[in-house]
């Protein structure tokens, strides 16, 4: 599988610029994130390859925004990538909330009994 990343340096919210604050610069686990990050026929808003963890925005108050849970359940069966998901005012409200999540998912992926699947 091939790893690349869409040169977007644009932010269509907000939400999306902090939750990138939080993660550039290894700030979390000194682990490196990919943003707009496209993973076989997917594109991941948010991707750390070393714990295979996507981090995801959406739109609370928008109902077309609901999650595919056909592209999710690919992702975790074929490459062994979680999803996690947080809310654009969420992030905007509860950074710190939002940042403990992130590290506590990072944690257990990091020392998860199963291996995750490689990227192939």
């Amino acid at each position: 599988m091939n790893i690349t990343e869409v040169n977007n340096n644009e932010y269509t919210h907000p939400a999306a610029e902090r939750l990138w604050q939080m993660l550039k610069d290894r700030q979390v686990k000194d682990l490196f994130f990919f943003h707009h990050c496209r993973v076989g026929m997917y594109t991941l808003e948010f991707y750390c390859p070393a714990v295979y963890l996507a981090v995801e925005l959406y739109n609370e108050t928008d109902s077309s925004d609901i999650p595919d849970a056909e592209r999710e359940e690919y992702l975790e069966d074929c490459y062994g990538i979680r999803i996690i998901r947080f809310g654009r005012q969420e992030v905007l409200d509860e950074p710190s909330h939002v940042q403990n999540e992130i590290v506590r998912q990072v944690e257990g992926r990091m020392f998860c009994e199963e291996e995750p699947k490689p990227h192939s």
